[in-house]
């Protein structure tokens, strides 16, 4: 965790805390102040990690107040930040938790402080991403005998066809690579602008310590993964991971985590803005996908925008397409949502 003290301090006052963007900081972009020329505001990009608990003040059980790692630390100029770090979807906007530290404080001995330097805490979006090449050695998947583990994993376990992720996703293998989390792996490239910006692997089998391994350095924050296909289509489907994409298609982009930064806000406004756009997260998610829902807004769609939520226990790649998107339809025309030029 980036603020252990924090986590076990919550843990110990209420039990169980589910966490949120875990090892992501918080990042923010400096914007034009629409009021006074020449200055600058600070501007939400990534939330960061986000510890969740029950609500101590409306009675909540879905853990729907959320505390940021940074809370009740301070920040370069020694100022103790708090009051923007903590919030609850269930009370009111203007809910007051000053007196959260008095809740916390017999189960707080020390907390860090944490300094944020100002070039840290600004976000630079017009930098563009840099070009990669693929991992190691690595063979398409079509070269891969059918009896490889790889193949059997992908038909029989994930009812994936690997042929259309080697024609439509570019998924390959990898054979040779000094890292455990690269070597003996799926390997999904992600593209951005035309050109390979970065990787993602994923295991073979479910018993692995770590599913997903992402390239280091990637800024995920910074794109959608196969945004260059979707945006081609006049609505959208956000989903959080590449086999979730997968099984939905081509007019998929995937958030590669469980929250939608700014950046990301802005290119799904920008790309579905005059259609509607589709929220799809694991049931896990619901609570990020309300919040972001809220971010993307109603009326700022041409169509409009809803959220599919999913029976409890089934991500989206574990249905077959046909129950994706009968999902996604049936939800649609419940919301009033026009949907047209469906696969």
């Amino acid at each position: 965790m980036l603020n252990d003290r924090l986590y076990a301090s919550l843990v110990k006052k209420f039990g169980a805390v589910k966490v949120s963007n875990a090892g992501r900081r918080r990042i923010e972009r400096q914007i034009p102040d629409p009021i006074h020329a020449g200055r600058f505001i600070s501007q939400k990009s990534d939330p960061g990690e986000h510890y969740r608990v029950c609500c101590p003040k409306c009675g909540d059980r879905r853990y729907r107040l959320y505390i940021s790692y940074l809370w009740n630390t301070k920040d370069s100029a020694g100022k103790t930040v708090g009051r923007s770090l903590i919030h609850c979807f269930n009370c009111p906007a203007n809910t007051d938790y000053s007196d959260f530290s008095l809740i916390l404080s017999p189960y707080i001995k020390y907390m860090p402080t944490i300094v944020r330097k100002a070039s840290d805490a600004i976000a630079d979006d017009t930098k563009p991403l840099k070009e990669v090449s693929m991992p190691g050695k690595c063979v398409s998947l079509l070269d891969l005998p059918n009896n490889h583990p790889a193949i059997r994993y992908l038909i029989e376990e994930r009812k994936f066809d690997p042929q259309e992720l080697h024609e439509e996703w570019g998924v390959q293998y990898c054979v040779e690579h000094k890292h455990p989390f690269i070597r003996d792996r799926l390997v999904i490239p992600v593209k951005w602008e035309g050109k390979l910006v970065g990787w993602q692997t994923r295991a073979i089998g479910k018993d692995q310590p770590v599913k997903y391994f992402t390239m280091p350095g990637l800024a995920k924050s910074a794109l959608l993964f196969n945004g260059d296909k979707a945006k081609q289509f006049p609505f959208g489907v956000v989903v959080e991971g590449v086999f979730d994409a997968f099984r939905v298609g081509p007019r998929a982009v995937a958030l590669l985590g469980k929250s939608m930064s700014y950046k990301q806000q802005q290119y799904v406004q920008g790309w579905w803005g005059r259609g509607a756009v589709c929220l799809m997260l694991d049931p896990d998610a619901i609570e990020d996908m309300e919040y972001m829902l809220r971010l993307l807004g109603k009326r700022a769609y041409r169509w409009g925008s809803f959220a599919v939520t999913l029976p409890a226990g089934k991500d989206p790649d574990e249905f077959a397409r046909e129950e994706v998107w009968g999902l996604i339809t049936a939800r649609a025309r419940a919301e009033g949502v026009p949907l047209v030029g469906l696969p």
